[in-house]
């Protein structure tokens, strides 16, 4: 990205203070405690459910920019969320159906 904004003639500093609030919450909040958040649910849980529930990410993405932001969900994304949530469901559920079935 470095390079990008260089041969763009992008602005490197002069940020208002805002600015870097915000650029340190994306860093270190978002990215970071993302990732310290996944190294805690790999000691619990298995690390193909920890990779399924990353797919939840987007939904929750549109749900707050609706909510937050009154941003309008388009039919392809309804379809994405849709799909996805039919995904992890059948990937989180699947074991206990199994398991009542054989029962």
């Amino acid at each position: 990205l470095l390079i990008y904004a260089l041969i763009r003639g992008d602005a490197l500093a002069g940020f208002s203070a805002g600015t870097w609030a915000a650029l340190f919450g994306l860093a270190f909040i978002a990215t970071i405690g993302g990732q310290f958040l996944f190294n805690l649910l790999l000691k619990r849980v298995s690390a193909t459910a920890v990779t399924m529930s990353i797919l939840g990410e987007p939904v929750g993405t549109c749900i707050l920019a609706y909510l937050i932001f009154g941003d309008v969900v388009s039919l392809q994304q309804f379809a994405g969320i849709c799909l996805i949530l039919i995904g992890l469901s059948t990937y989180f559920l699947w074991p206990v159906l199994k398991e009542k079935r054989s029962e």
